[in-house]
């Protein structure tokens, strides 16, 4: 079972007060992330495949350009192009991290709230 319903139960058994209702908060957030849990990990999965498939081009093209003996100014375009997309990439990576942080965030506070 979820690590705090067993802490309060444990708790409780020794012999401290604590407020009852925390039990069934815990099981309730318990209950509500297995419910969502399984989709949030089929979301992840998804997007952390398609940011390899994004990634692997870019990581041959990186190999190219350090191989490549060129001057300096003949690279510049194609480094540029390069940072620009990894900038991009980067960016979404940023955005897709950032929705399950803000999201375990808000569930936090709620909790933080609740109690």
């Amino acid at each position: 079972m979820y690590y705090g319903v067993d802490k309060y139960k444990s708790l409780r058994e020794q012999g401290y007060a604590f407020e009852k209702d925390l039990e069934e908060q815990a099981k309730d957030f318990v209950k509500e992330w297995r419910e969502i849990a399984p989709e949030l990990e089929i979301q992840i999965d998804k997007e952390t495949r398609g940011l390899v498939s994004s990634l692997r081009p870019l990581e041959t093209r990186i190999t190219q350009l350090a191989g490549d003996s060129s001057a300096p100014t003949a690279k510049r375009p194609h480094v540029e192009r390069l940072k620009a997309e990894v900038e991009t990439l980067w960016a979404l990576t940023m955005r897709l991290e950032m929705g399950p942080i803000r999201w375990m965030v808000l569930v936090s506070n709620r909790l933080s709230h609740d109690l």
